[in-house]
């Protein structure tokens, strides 16, 4: 590609001249505009801090910088045609139309930092032995992820029970739930460019230690376990008992510690979400029976948000089709520039495998990565674009829509994948007769299937659906399969020193961009508190159907919303095919996003304490 080049400042700007016909031509306008974070974003502040705090390299001054690094680095891995590639990945990170995971666009191409990073946000570490030396392993191997940048899932169900019988030296264990604080306190230790690690904790629902585990961050202060999220591994077995009204007995390693009511069990899970947001639910057996290499690496546990459940030492790298960018002026949806973005961006996910390979932490993790090879495409700013095609997205035209969208993703992605095995060869652990087991696969198109059994695939898992918090915030848009939280609201976005917060208030881009600051907003324009939490189950059932890994999202509810809506929301996602949910009450905990609303009652109730007579201490006589 010819290029000519000038120089702006300390940064060097770098206009475009190819021969070859874009795909999709590049906004000159804004191209001029992304050479600098002030033109391009300019009174989002916000969006402008982000970038420059965790995205751009220390010579970089705009997006249009950041793309370009990020193409060239990727594409370099191609064995032909390395210009072309370049072109045609720059096309589609232009303007975010699509945006990598965070480790992409933080490390790809960049050669300033002393150790570098890994591109892959999720990995996932067994503790593989019930011993002390397996789990100080453990521990160790997922501090040497949170070096390079990665979050660790990790599962103690391998660990036997409280008061189960260990050795001669030792009479008794002091149970799974010891531990969790050692690994909560070295998530926070260790850090890679002042970004801390992220850890999640799992627990299946029938280790004899479940009830510490729901409960086990309840101190008053909530200093225990503080830095990591914790979730419960729901099996169809509890699920069974808990519908039926049946005993449900607690075991571990064949042994049954003691029968317990599946419904207070249950009850309790639920209440403790409503209190504080945790435990998360994760649909386990419905994971496993999902996942297409269960045969031959069966999951362990998921990464910190929960939409990647992931084999020992695996691990995936994220990146997400921007939904905004595919509507045009007259509120169309440009469905056949998706479907040719979905095709370039599975290429540019599994040539991310290949840049990355050296930047996992340990030798075990390229061997478990080179073996499977994972991926995961999802999509942002779905609610942006239903406002831009003026549709509710509480709605059955949005269900509809989205239906459609998801349907052509997951085509052309799994289309591309198959390609890609023609021309690259499938992942090493494939098989027809395993992969074909997969309720997953069993549900793809016929011809789809029949590809992939005559020509294997390149990877192993495709697809899943990300939060995307700093990436959507960056990209200006709605995030992940989120609807709008709130047309404008306060944000605190987490400082250097990763104890400290900077706050913001905030306006959603779209609609400032589409109403300014009319507050009498069209009824297409619906937020997250304003709608049921039974349509969320029911437009997350409808996207999970088209993505073989899982999806994070988080149903929004009421401050004053009831623990038995919760637990129906539960069960109710359950039932429609979900693989995990999150809720979250406000208020429960301390939050990241606060509606103007609940920020507004919270300074009345402090300035009403803060008026209220003291109450006189008579000293001693």
């Amino acid at each position: 590609m010819a290029r000519k080049e000038t120089m702006t400042g300390s940064a060097q700007t770098t206009r475009y001249a190819s021969p070859i016909p874009p795909a999709f031509p590049m906004n000159e306008s804004v191209m001029d505009l992304a050479l600098d974070c002030r033109d391009y974003y300019g009174e989002n502040e916000l969006a402008a801090d982000v970038l420059r705090s965790k995205y751009l390299a220390p010579s970089e001054q705009g997006p249009m910088h950041l793309w370009d690094r990020i193409a060239r680095a990727v594409a370099s891995v191609e064995q032909t045609n390395k210009d072309e590639w370049h072109k045609r990945f720059l096309e589609i990170l232009f303007d975010f139309t699509f945006v990598p995971g965070g480790r992409v666009m933080h490390g790809a191409g960049r050669e300033d930092a002393r150790r570098r990073p890994t591109l892959s946000n999720c990995y996932v570490i067994p503790i593989e032995e019930d011993s002390l030396e397996g789990i100080y392993r453990a521990l160790s191997e997922s501090a040497m992820v949170y070096r390079t940048g990665g979050g660790v899932g990790v599962d103690l169900s391998m660990l036997r029970p409280e008061g189960a019988q260990v050795n001669a030296t030792i009479d008794h264990s002091p149970g799974a739930t010891a531990f969790m604080n050692l690994f909560s306190e070295s998530t926070n230790t260790v850090s890679q460019a002042g970004r801390r690690g992220a850890l999640m904790l799992t627990m299946r629902v029938d280790h004899p230690d479940i009830e510490h585990f729901i409960t086990i961050k309840n101190d008053a202060r909530r200093t225990r376990v503080q830095y990591a999220n914790i979730s419960v591994l729901i099996t169809h077995e509890f699920m069974d008992a808990v519908s039926n009204d049946r005993p449900f007995e607690l075991r571990w390693n064949g042994k049954v510690y003691r029968t317990i009511n599946a419904r207070e069990l249950w009850f309790k899970i639920v209440k403790n979400a409503h209190a504080s947001a945790e435990p998360g639910i994760i649909f386990w057996d419905t994971m496993r029976d999902h996942h297409n290499v269960e045969y031959a690496n069966p999951l362990v546990s998921t990464n910190p948000c929960g939409e990647q459940p992931l084999a020992a030492y695996t691990a995936c790298n994220l990146g997400n089709i921007n939904l905004s960018k595919f509507v045009d002026a007259s509120g169309q949806f440009d469905y056949e520039r998706l479907a040719e973005v979905a095709r370039v961006a599975t290429r540019f996910m599994d040539d991310i495998i290949e840049y990355n390979m050296d930047n996992h932490a340990l030798d075990k993790i390229k061997k478990a990565v080179a073996s499977d090879r994972r991926i995961g495409l999802g999509i942002t700013g779905l609610a942006d674009a239903l406002i831009l095609m003026k549709i509710r997205y509480d709605s059955q035209a949005a269900l509809d829509e989205t239906d459609r969208i998801m349907r052509v993703i997951r085509d052309e992605a799994y289309r591309t994948s198959i390609a890609l095995a023609r021309e690259k060869g499938a992942f090493p652990l494939f098989q027809w007769e395993g992969f074909s087991r997969s309720k997953f696969i069993q549900g793809l198109p016929a011809d789809i299937q029949a590809d992939i059994k005559k020509y294997g695939i390149r990877n192993s898992t495709v697809l899943t659906v990300p939060p995307v918090g700093t990436g959507s915030i960056v990209a200006q848009t709605s995030s992940g399969i989120e609807p709008v939280f709130c047309t404008s609201y306060r944000r605190r976005v987490k400082n250097h020193d990763g104890e400290t917060f900077t706050e913001y208030k905030v306006y959603h881009p779209l609609v400032k961009k589409l109403f300014g600051d009319d507050v009498s907003l069209p009824d297409f324009v619906v937020t997250a508190h304003d709608i049921d939490p039974y349509f969320r189950v029911k437009m997350q059932g409808v996207i999970q159907r088209y993505v073989d890994s899982s999806i994070s999202s988080t149903v929004n509810l009421a401050e004053d919303v009831s623990v038995e809506t919760v637990g129906d929301i539960y069960m109710t996602a359950y039932k429609a095919g979900l693989k995990g949910i999150t809720v979250y009450r406000e208020g429960s905990r301390e939050g990241i996003l606060q509606t103007e609303e609940y920020v507004k009652k919270q300074a009345a109730q402090e300035a009403a304490r803060a008026a209220a007579p003291h109450p006189v201490v008579k000293g001693p006589r």
